[in-house]
């Protein structure tokens, strides 16, 4: 991290050796130049650059190659000054039938379980649909008295199942008084819960809960960007539904 007067010093070194590094590619016309003006600190660089990597036999040994100093130089503050938004982290989900949990590995950072928006560690697998702006955990719980049949709640541990061969009484699983919305199935099987104009499978509900998911994650960092998401189901879970888990996740975002 750098205060703003640093970071402009640094840019401003960095683009001078970049300037340096293209007149070393130039070839000897330009780097012979006198009228060649440098800042004091790039000028000492470059009268060491001249010495140590003559360009008299340019012409004889092919096309020029640049100073191996001033490339380290280069390549060193270019990754110095990269953004702090160029690295990335690593966040696992934990997602289990009535919570779920999230724990992020960022550079620099240990190991830490994620805070959702009510500083509570676990978060109610819940998404409500009742209004144009979805809420999710516990404001979705909260939601549910005014819209509870637009508001999933509890459904991973269905997900990768195939229903269509279910029995009727297999189907009954989800008691009427908590869950009103109806429901219904598509042509793989899978469960879908139709809200009247709108319909979502589960897996496309678990990819909005995936995704919440990672928003928390990302606060949780400063906004860094993710690139790797470990998913862990429960250990009883069967061998249908652990293939069920990974296709919501694409969903979810990157």
């Amino acid at each position: 991290q750098f205060w703003p007067q640093e970071r402009q010093f640094w840019q401003g070194q960095a683009l001078g050796l970049q300037v340096a590094l293209r007149l070393s590619v130039c070839g000897p016309r330009l780097a012979g130049s006198r009228r060649l003006l440098l800042p004091p600190q790039l000028a000492r660089l470059w009268a060491g650059h001249s010495t140590a990597c003559p360009r008299k036999r340019a012409r004889s040994m092919g096309p020029p190659r640049p100073c191996p100093a001033v490339c380290f130089r280069t390549v060193a503050l270019a990754l110095v000054l990269c953004p702090r938004s160029s690295t990335a982290f690593l966040v696992g989900i934990d997602l289990g039938s009535q919570y779920f949990k999230a724990a992020v590995v960022a550079p620099g950072k240990p190991f830490e379980v994620v805070h959702n928006q009510h500083s509570k560690r676990k978060t109610p697998t819940a998404v409500s649909f009742h209004e144009k702006l979805r809420t999710f955990g516990d404001d979705a719980l909260a939601s549910a008295s005014r819209g509870a049949a637009k508001t999933p709640m509890f459904f991973p541990h269905r997900l990768g199942k195939d229903l269509a061969t279910a029995t009727e009484g297999e189907l009954n699983w989800l008691p009427a008084k908590v869950y009103p919305y109806t429901l219904g199935l598509n042509d793989s099987g899978s469960l879908r819960f139709d809200f009247g104009e709108e319909a979502y499978t589960v897996e496309e509900v678990t990819a909005h809960l995936l995704n919440f998911a990672k928003e928390l994650a990302r606060q949780a960092v400063d906004g860094i960007s993710v690139t790797e998401t470990v998913l862990t189901i429960p250990s009883d879970a069967p061998a249908q539904q652990r293939r069920g888990g990974p296709p919501p996740a694409p969903w979810g975002g990157p």
